[in-house]
């Protein structure tokens, strides 16, 4: 299977990016966000949402949590997490991915306006909710 021989190298690529860079690194949390989609496609979902959620951390660590590449860590993540039945979760990190990208690109950038598109169809904020 070419899944598991993938998969295979990607651990192996993001386990190099670790030991290179250390693992609070915005180029290994690339590595995790990576092997996070392939597992994502390959249908092992809790291990990917592991990675997904430690990419995420590592990106708002080096890059800062509204850096436009985070948010792209944090949009992929919410798909995740959507996909899985969390509707409310992916909400919050998408309402924050939205601020995120309409303050570093403004409300015509593409990406702003799928998730205006999306938003809406979600319905409103968890209930304690720290996203606007």
């Amino acid at each position: 299977d070419r899944t598991d021989e993938a998969v295979t190298r990607m651990r192996e690529a993001s386990g190099l990016f670790v030991r290179v860079h250390g693992e609070y690194h915005h180029d290994s949390g690339n590595s995790f966000a990576n092997l996070a989609g392939l597992l994502d496609a390959s249908g092992r979902g809790d291990e990917a949402e592991k990675l997904w959620r430690k990419a995420l951390a590592v990106h708002e660590y080096t890059l800062g949590p509204a850096h436009p590449h985070t948010a792209l860590t944090r949009f992929n993540f919410g798909k995740h997490v959507f996909d899985r039945g969390s509707v409310d979760e992916a909400r919050d990190l998408w309402l924050q991915c939205r601020s995120d990208w309409a303050d570093a690109h403004g409300p015509d950038y593409a990406l702003v306006q799928s998730l205006d598109a999306i938003l809406p169809n979600l319905g409103p904020p968890a209930a304690g909710s720290d996203v606007p």
